[in-house]
C-alpha cells in the first residue's frame, strides 16, 4: 500500500491522525507572524488536512484486503514450515481494528474538532481578483465530508464487497454481514441507549 510506513498500518495511521490533531492544536501560534498573511496558517492547515485524509484512506484499505507474495515456489523444509501462500486475506482482528479506528477518526461527531478554532483564520492572501465569483470562506463541513466520502468510496465499492465475499473462501473471518453491520454501527448512533 502507498503511504503505509509500518507494519501494523492501522496503529501507524491512529498515531499520524492523533498526531495531526495535537498539531492543529498548536498551529495557529506557530504559523502566524507579525506583518504576514494568513497564508502560511492556511497552507500548514492544508497540509496536515491532506495528510489525516491519507492516513484514513490508508485505514480503509485494511478492511476486504488482500497481502500478496510474489515468492517462488521452493520445497526446502524452511519454507514448508513458514507456508507462504500467494494470496493472504488481511486477519480479522487487523480489519476489525482498522473499522475501530475509522469510527473514532473519520465517522465520529468530533472528526477534526482539533482544526475548528482555525477556520476563522483560513485566509487566502489575495493577489489581484483571484477570489472573483468565488467565496473564499472555509467550508469547514465540506472538509470532513472529503475525508468520509473518500473513505466510503473505498469501503463500499463494488470490487472490495467483491473482495470481502470471495476471500471468505480462502481464510478472511471477516464476512460481509458483519462488516455491513460494523460500519453501520460506526456512521450512525443508535439514540435508543
Amino acid at each position: 500500500m502507498i503511504g503505509d510506513m509500518s507494519s501494523n498500518p492501522v496503529a501507524y495511521a491512529t498515531d499520524r491522525m492523533a498526531l495531526i490533531n495535537h498539531t492543529f492544536d498548536e498551529l495557529k501560534q506557530k504559523s502566524l507572524t507579525d506583518g504576514n498573511s494568513y497564508q502560511q496558517l492556511l497552507i500548514s492547515t492544508n497540509v496536515l488536512y491532506g495528510q489525516y485524509k491519507r492516513q484514513a484512506e490508508i485505514i480503509s484499505r485494511q478492511i476486504g484486503g488482500v497481502y500478496v507474495e510474489r515468492h517462488f515456489i521452493n520445497n526446502n523444509s524452511a519454507n514448508r514450515q513458514t507456508k507462504i501462500q500467494p494470496y493472504t486475506p488481511v486477519p480479522k482482528a487487523t480489519q476489525k481494528a482498522a473499522m475501530d479506528a475509522l469510527a473514532q477518526y473519520v465517522f465520529a461527531p468530533d472528526t477534526l474538532a482539533a482544526i475548528k478554532p482555525l477556520y476563522t483564520h483560513l485566509q487566502h492572501q489575495r493577489r489581484g481578483f483571484s477570489h472573483y465569483g468565488k467565496n473564499e470562506d472555509p467550508k469547514a463541513h465540506k472538509m470532513v465530508l472529503n475525508v468520509q466520502v473518500s473513505v466510503l468510496n473505498q469501503l463500499l465499492h463494488a470490487n472490495v464487497l467483491q473482495r470481502i465475499s470471495d476471500t471468505s473462501l480462502y481464510g478472511n473471518e471477516y464476512d460481509l454481514t458483519t462488516y455491513m453491520k460494523d460500519l453501520t454501527a460506526a456512521i450512525f448512533i443508535d439514540e435508543k441507549s
